[in-house]
């Protein structure tokens, strides 16, 4: 799937569809244009005949997911005095699980509770990850926040030994993440959170020790003075403020549970593709059309990536053309899910043209080309809440027929205890359902799954009971990722508009 340049055709540098950035609503309720030049857009349509009872593979769920237990033991010897700081924690969690709940497949629905104890997980399906599994996030370096640790810190010199005992917070990052990152890379890379959302369930334990100059554990003020309070059984100790800055390392033992992927059965298989900033976007195409060559098996494909269509003129005719001089051919029968982009406009921001201004090259090309049109979803990102289109979201636009929405939220912050989100995290949402419901149905192919998705979505997007719109928005596509509704629909309990 490479592109060749043409005149009119402007890519800004590659980059990550993650961290989504910006303001604007992009609210525009026009109605969908019928008919964009010689080329369409697939148009999902109704199974012509529902599948039979579906395939349920049940398998024990662990119920400490994403939980463990942390040890703190630190040494500073200065001079004449020895300083000893202690800390240890069990019941932890110290990987996200937002992704399991409500709503990240759907409102009111919990993966473990409505899905997995049903045997509906994924099993036997492959769920492919293109993504960047080698370059450590620095920018926003993930973590979560702990629960409270309870901290000692002894000193002891010729005058004598003090003592302070005191409540800390922690933000955890954790490294090396070695079980989903294919590379053996000892960092947290922007491919290794969409994989982790996406699916798998290695059923393991991991331990982790890092020295005092790794920063896997920081501790963080939550300003709440509960946590800051010390208690002295000397006058001459006192707790040490770089405690409770970001910067402070801590030297530390961590053993959890991985948490597992929303389809938690399927296996999952990553290629990467290197995103570091570079002017030569062929490079770049090469690597994500050699990526896809190499990809066999799978039955769901996430590309949580892309490169951005700037300002120009080129209408969809042309846009096309330049994507069929070097189609994509050998297709695994695999529904994609493509990121949508963080530029919180529309995929078409000229009020008069017809243009992939504001488009996510990635989505354009597998939305429109022959061999993937059918079994493309283009995913836009909700606020956490799952009741509105995230600011930083791209909208639908031209790619409405192919479009929906589910939450952004990766479930890691940052060492500002600020959210990291974006469509990134909201397709390996997709994916996971598809990788659902593609387990339970073999007999369906990648476009059926597709098109389930897409008239099943919940076009009740702020949750009041009322669907904000019929049909096909420019702004919410088809509408909410709803996993249950599909479900509902392919066992024949619901009916479609």
């Amino acid at each position: 799937m490479k592109l060749y340049k043409k005149t009119g055709l402007t890519l800004l540098t590659f980059i990550l569809a993650a961290c989504g950035e910006g303001e604007g609503d992009g609210s525009s309720d026009k109605p969908l244009t019928e008919s964009i030049g010689v080329h369409s857009l697939s148009t999902p349509l109704a199974l012509s005949t529902l599948p039979t009872s579906p395939v349920a593979l049940v398998t024990a769920i662990p119920s400490d997911y994403g939980y463990g237990s942390l040890h703190i033991d630190i040494n500073d010897i200065s001079g004449e005095s020895t300083i000893t700081t202690k800390g240890s924690a069990t019941g932890l969690q110290l990987q996200p699980l937002s992704h399991l709940k409500s709503p990240s497949v759907g409102s009111g629905v919990t993966l473990a509770d409505d899905f997995w104890q049903n045997g509906w997980n994924g099993k036997g399906v492959e769920v492919a990850v293109i993504d960047d599994f080698a370059t450590q996030m620095t920018s926003r370096s993930p973590g979560i926040l702990t629960a409270t640790v309870s901290m000692t810190r002894d000193k002891k010199d010729t005058s004598g030994t003090s003592k302070a005992t005191y409540n800390q917070v922690f933000l955890f990052k954790p490294r090396p993440y070695l079980y989903r990152n294919t590379l053996g890379v000892s960092v947290m890379t922007h491919g290794d959170i969409v994989a982790g959302i996406a699916a798998g369930d290695e059923s393991t334990s991991v331990t982790v020790t890092d020295p005092i100059n790794a920063h896997q554990l920081m501790a963080f003020n939550t300003n709440d003075s509960k946590l800051l309070s010390c208690s002295l059984t000397s006058s001459t100790l006192a707790c040490d403020y770089p405690m409770y800055t970001h910067g402070a390392g801590v030297a530390s033992t961590a053993t959890y549970r991985l948490a597992p992927g929303i389809a938690r059965g399927a296996s999952l298989s990553n290629h990467t593709v290197p995103l570091g900033p570079t002017n030569n976007s062929p490079a770049q195409w090469a690597a994500i059309s050699g990526a896809l060559t190499n990809v066999k098996t799978a039955k769901v494909i996430n590309l949580s990536l892309g490169a951005l269509i700037t300002n120009n003129d080129l209408s969809v005719d042309e846009m096309i053309d330049t994507l069929e001089t070097s189609p994509y051919t050998s297709t695994p029968d695999a529904v994609f899910t493509v990121a949508a982009g963080n530029d919180s406009g529309a995929c078409n921001k000229s009020e008069l043209k017809q243009t992939f201004n504001g488009c996510n090259t990635v989505a354009v090309a597998l939305a429109y080309q022959a061999p993937t049109k059918n079994a493309t979803l283009v995913v836009g990102a909700l606020d956490s809440d799952g009741k509105a289109i995230a600011k930083y979201s791209n909208r639908a636009g031209l790619l409405a027929q192919r479009y929906l929405l589910a939450p952004g939220d990766s479930g890691y912050v940052d060492a500002g205890n600020v959210p990291i989100v974006g469509t990134s995290f909201a397709a390996p949402k997709v994916a996971g359902a598809a990788a659902i419901l593609r387990g339970m149905y073999p007999s369906l192919s990648a476009s059926d799954i597709a098109n389930v998705l897409l008239l099943t979505a919940n076009k009740d997007i702020n949750g009041d009971g009322t669907p904000e719109f019929s049909g096909v928005n420019l702004v919410y596509g088809h509408g909410k990722l709803d996993l249950l509704r599909a479900i509902n629909y392919l066992k024949g309990n619901l009916k479609l508009p």
